[in-house]
């Protein structure tokens, strides 16, 4: 394959790429592998808290997905179908081994997988604080709706479509799961920092948030 090819793989959208690679090119669907794999790993190890199941989730997940491309339509997004793919795999792990505290081999190697860390180097360490007491105080699905809404800054929609869910219910997850962990957070002394660094500008997490579409 040349250069132009591939600069011209590198400038269409994930949903281009998905049909392209349903016709059999599959260095299209390297490029989503490319595109997605660390925002998915982020998400997986947070979920599971062990980098290492996190990273067999993860290939588990591309595996997945480019076995079922021809189940593919090409109106979903396609970060909601692999989040989709993800987020139900992750919840069958955990059934599976229940969630077991992070190591500190975990959490140094955590930050590999960190999309921009000159940006986030500052917070990380409540950053990890936080998701860490989530996946234990939280249900699964309000875990997985928190992180979705305040660090993917999906839509109510979006996310409802990853969960399962209908759009009432996700608001009702993330009231919910908002409070779970302000509680948690202010019997502990420290509401008064939560805050999710944001994975986009713009996008944030804070005691007393309100919820939109």
């Amino acid at each position: 394959m040349n250069d132009s090819t591939l600069q011209s793989e590198s400038r269409i959208s994930d949903e281009q790429l998905a049909c392209q690679a349903q016709a059999g090119r599959s260095s299209c669907f390297a490029e989503l592998v490319g595109r997605h794999e660390r925002r998915l790993l982020t998400f997986l190890f947070r979920r599971i808290g062990s980098l290492g199941e996190a990273e067999d989730l993860l290939q588990d997940t591309f595996v997945r997905a480019w076995r079922n491309l021809d189940q593919y339509d090409p109106r979903w997004r396609v970060t909601t179908w692999l989040y989709t793919i993800a987020s139900r795999l992750a919840a069958s792990h955990y059934r599976k081994t229940r969630s077991r505290p992070q190591t500190e081999a975990d959490l140094s190697s955590a930050a590999s997988t960190q999309a921009d860390p000159s940006d986030e180097v500052a917070a990380s360490e409540q950053r990890d604080n936080l998701w860490a007491l989530a996946r234990r105080v939280l249900s699964g699905e309000q875990y997985d709706v928190l992180y979705l809404r305040y660090v993917e800054d999906f839509s109510v929609a979006q996310i409802a479509d990853v969960v399962g869910k209908t759009q009432t219910h996700v608001k009702v997850l993330l009231f919910r799961g908002r409070n779970n962990l302000g509680s948690r957070l202010r019997s502990t002394g420290s509401a008064g920092s939560w805050y999710v660094p944001p994975a986009r500008p713009g996008t944030h997490l804070r005691a007393g948030a309100k919820e939109g579409a």
